[in-house]
């Protein structure tokens, strides 16, 4: 698991809630209560924020993630579910939507915590500090190399991760931003 519990807690409202802990979806019978609705927000110590969200597909810690509601015609307001973001989800699939980082391994179709904002997060990439990022292939892995014209802004890299690796990083309302910045 990436997350330190150390560092970052739940502050407000959701004092006690367990941002590490992932929840069987209702679906599968659960017999350990949600703690909040889907889509709700919780704010932690360090600056950081998270939203309550569906896993798509299988999802490990430090991957970044792309949040939609993944044409789910079935309810109105459907909650946001995540997938690990490439750039074929962003240009053909899904669209620049909201993009979150995981902290912990979440199952598919399961729920759980996803980071919007925060300080020393895990991501998974292939870059140096301070670089650009771009969306890759791979999936829910972030590159400095101009591999798409998918770059990624919100999201800057603390320390080196000269292969792919999980270096801390400064996450604050990442997004995409179409072209490239150079």
């Amino acid at each position: 698991m990436a997350f330190s519990t150390t560092s970052d807690w739940p502050i407000g409202g959701r004092i006690g809630a367990d941002i590490t802990k992932t929840y069987l979806s209702a679906s599968a019978g659960i017999v350990v209560p949600w703690p909040a609705a889907p889509g709700d927000h919780l704010l932690t110590n360090n600056g950081g924020e998270y939203i309550f969200g569906r896993a798509e597909s299988e999802i490990s810690a430090g991957m970044v993630l792309i949040g939609s509601q993944f044409g789910d015609s079935a309810t109105a307001n459907a909650p946001i579910h995540f997938t690990p973001i490439t750039t074929t989800m962003v240009t053909t699939t899904v669209g620049p939507n909201m993009i979150a980082v995981s902290q912990v391994n979440c199952p598919s179709a399961n729920w759980g915590w996803f980071a919007l904002n925060g300080t020393n997060l895990e991501v998974w990439a292939v870059a140096q500090p301070k670089l650009p990022l771009f969306t890759s292939s791979t999936a829910g892995q972030l590159s400095s190399t101009t591999v798409s014209s998918c770059l990624v802004s919100g999201i800057v890299i603390n320390t080196s991760a000269t292969s792919a690796s999980f270096p801390y990083a400064f996450v604050r309302n990442p997004h995409i931003q179409w072209g490239n910045p150079v």
